[in-house]
């Protein structure tokens, strides 16, 4: 976990799992973006020496990163053999579902790297950091809409239809009343439905065109996906996208 929400949360994480009867050998207090060479190790060290088995990591993309890396250390610099377990907090993005870490200061790419198991605590998550949160919403809901007036996918559609129904309902809600549980777990939830779709396939039209823009211009690129989807969804009707999954998922 990582600074003083993450903290918060990890506590309650591992005294839920106290309570389960599963014990915890090693717990990590983290800061910074978890790409540290020296804390790769550190935590490596630890986890063999305190003989665990499997790796939780709470929080967002820096907490998973340490998670990913400590578990590729442990391995043997190999495919990933003990379980990788994932609990978000209103800090985490859609893109955290992918298969990439950055592990001695590269870029690795690998389907190990995505989390085995994904749980969504009602009692994990933070109203520390509003605009971070909205920012994963929003990048989240752009893209699972873009993703679903493209091409069409069974499977990537139904995860981006639950995705999109669970952060228009939730979502202005949460920012409303960030302390409502029930709220802040849907959007979590949200997001998460978002990245498994996201990783399987390509970011759109709307999410390239932001990050060209957020270059040019400096604004955040959640605002201009805001900004951009209406008017691709838009072109995409015109051209032979059928909304009607969408409007379904947003009744």
């Amino acid at each position: 976990n990582n600074g003083e929400a993450g903290k918060v949360a990890g506590d309650r994480f591992a005294d839920a799992l106290g309570d389960s009867g599963i014990t915890v050998p090693a717990y990590m207090e983290m800061n910074g973006t978890g790409t540290s060479v020296a804390v790769h190790e550190e935590c490596a060290a630890l986890f063999n020496e305190r003989r665990c088995d499997s790796v939780i990591a709470v929080g967002g993309a820096s907490a998973l990163n340490l998670a990913r890396a400590i578990s590729y250390s442990v391995s043997g610099g190999e495919e990933i053999t003990n379980p990788l377990f994932f609990v978000p907090g209103t800090g985490a993005r859609d893109t955290d579902m992918g298969n990439k870490a950055v592990i001695g200061g590269e870029v690795r790419v690998s389907d190990c790297f995505i989390p085995d198991v994904v749980f969504i605590d009602s009692g994990i998550g933070s109203t520390d950091n509003i605009i971070q949160a909205m920012d994963a919403a929003l990048s989240s809901f752009c893209r699972a809409v873009d993703g679903l007036a493209g091409d069409p996918h069974p499977l990537r559609d139904a995860f981006r239809t639950a995705s999109i129904s669970l952060l228009y309902r939730d979502l202005p809600v949460f920012l409303k009343k960030p302390g409502n549980s029930k709220a802040r777990t849907a959007v979590i939830n949200g997001i998460i439905h978002g990245g498994i779709a996201l990783h399987n396939d390509s970011p759109g039209l709307v999410h390239h065109l932001a990050d060209s823009l957020n270059l040019i211009t400096g604004f955040p690129s959640y605002a201009i996906m805001a900004f951009l989807l209406p008017r691709i969804v838009d072109w995409r009707t015109v051209n032979g996208f059928q909304p009607d999954m969408l409007y379904r998922a947003m009744a």
